[in-house]
């Protein structure tokens, strides 16, 4: 019961104002305005419930019912309810904003909302503070709303007042958790600004805010050959169009600058996955597994390269042939996610037509035509209190994303020697878990249409041993014999 004369008095005035006459009646809007000495009761359905109130510094609090929600609109319903039941007049009230997506206290600057520790956490509010009227609404979100796909194959188009070579602009609908399916019915075709494609540069840019999840970003190239005759591309051919890719975020450079990107992603392929993996999912990709027997030969009859007549058949008379699959690079190959606001650059060097191709008349000149190309990534929303978590976090330390990283290095061996050493082959004094030696000829490395450049070679080698500090790794080298078949360990 009221436990001062102030109180009993004020609720004398509620229960004539609602003229309630009934005893019934009158246990319940006691019940409701109970002491804030009081913490909890219990009503005549035997649910518990707190709502406390009290009269003297205008502060009162309620507990929602235990139970499962549909969505933010069945919580706000309660709370709102609970509200309606303290209040007189109600002139305090919880509004969702659908295109804000946030929710907003209506009330002017007299009420005060603070929350529990635990719903504080499911609402993103941090608890034992109170959250006072703003000027300006906060946007988790940043209200972004668009992502931007720039291109440098393409011509510039005019975009408000500036000249861009905007390739597409993807809109984000939906809500939270929702499937969101968009057909295109009629696409959008740019113009081309160069006949000869040597470099394709990706720029994936948001208006504010969004994620981007890596490890699901594929990329899709559309090709053919000109002047076929007896001509097919090298194995692999999704990274083997390409000797570099380059990836910055923001500005700074994060990925390792050479040539060498068809031979991490062969080598990865064939170190990291078995034989039913590469006959099916990296089919897409153009991987169809050269006979060690014959890596050169080009004959497209029986008795050849099984592998190379397979990609020659895909592109005989210059039909066009679309290829599939992940980009082999260190940050596409990990689970976390992209923070918000970081423009993502993707750059994309050609390969030689030399280089990934190849053909039995070395006098011909054979093209790759690369007709479009597409980047595939899966974008994500998170909920506000994990933006919070991630901002508050932000403010002692740097975002920090666990990779393997993967490096490649070139070293040249001049012709006739039997004999090579080299020194400081790893940087910042990082020693890596495992070590893959590759041997394959000049010729092929820098390219030539007779030559298979991932037709890797043992050259005869006899001893292979590495020295960290001084110390032999491993303590017995590496001996074989591939004259006469003594080379189990090194396979091993």
């Amino acid at each position: 019961m009221p436990n001062t004369e102030k109180q009993r008095a004020r609720l004398k005035r509620r229960l004539r104002k609602a003229n309630l006459d009934s005893p019934e009646a009158k246990r319940s809007t006691l019940r409701r305005y109970i002491s804030s000495d009081s913490s909890c009761d219990e009503d005549e359905g035997g649910t518990s419930t707190q709502r406390s109130l009290n009269m003297d510094a205008d502060k009162w609090s309620f507990m929602l019912h235990r139970g499962f929600y549909r969505d933010i609109h069945a919580v706000l319903k309660e709370m709102n309810d609970n509200i309606k039941a303290a209040i007189d007049p109600p002139d305090m009230q919880l509004v969702y904003d659908a295109v804000m997506g946030k929710v907003k206290l209506s009330g002017g600057n007299k009420y005060k909302f603070s929350a529990s520790e635990g719903l504080a956490h499911i609402l993103g509010v941090p608890p034992n503070v109170p959250v006072d009227r703003i000027d300006y609404a906060a946007d988790i979100t940043g209200g972004f709303s668009s992502l931007y796909v720039y291109t440098d194959i393409i011509e510039h188009q005019i975009v408000g007042d500036s000249s861009v070579p905007l390739l597409h602009c993807i809109p984000v609908r939906g809500e939270t958790y929702e499937w969101v399916t968009v057909t295109y019915d009629k696409p959008h075709y740019m113009l081309m600004s160069k006949n000869h494609i040597n470099t394709i540069t990706i720029e994936i840019k948001t208006d504010q805010n969004q994620d981007i999840q890596f490890n699901l970003g594929k990329v899709v190239v559309r090709s053919n050959i000109a002047n076929y005759a007896k001509t097919g591309l090298v194995n692999y051919p999704i990274a083997s169009l390409f000797s570099q890719l380059d990836v910055t975020l923001g500005d700074r450079l994060i990925s390792q600058s050479n040539n060498c990107y068809p031979y991490r992603a062969i080598i990865e392929l064939l170190l990291n996955y078995g034989t039913d993996t590469l006959s099916t999912q990296f089919e897409a990709g153009g991987f169809y597994k050269d006979a060690y027997t014959t890596m050169e030969a080009t004959l497209l009859g029986e008795g050849g390269n099984w592998g190379f007549r397979s990609r020659a058949v895909r592109t005989a008379a210059s039909r066009k042939w679309d290829l599939m699959e992940p980009l082999h690079r260190d940050l596409f190959f990990q689970d976390k996610m992209l923070l918000n606001g970081v423009d993502v650059k993707i750059k994309l060097t050609r390969s030689k037509d030399e280089f990934c191709l190849m053909s039995g008349d070395d006098n011909e000149a054979y093209a790759v035509n690369i007709l479009n190309a597409s980047l595939f990534v899966k974008r994500v929303k998170v909920s506000p209190s994990v933006h919070l978590g991630h901002s508050e976090a932000l403010l002692t330390s740097n975002a920090k994303y666990p990779v393997e990283r993967v490096g490649m290095k070139v070293f040249s061996i001049a012709a006739g020697s039997l004999e090579c050493n080299q020194e400081n082959l790893f940087f910042l004094g990082q020693l890596p878990k495992k070590l893959v030696i590759g041997f394959v000829e000049n010729a092929a490395f820098s390219g030539g249409y007779t030559n298979n450049p991932f037709n890797f070679k043992h050259f005869n080698v006899n001893f292979v041993a590495l020295y960290v500090d001084g110390v032999q790794v491993p303590a017995k080298p590496l001996q074989p014999d591939f004259a006469n078949g003594i080379c189990v360990r090194e396979y091993m």
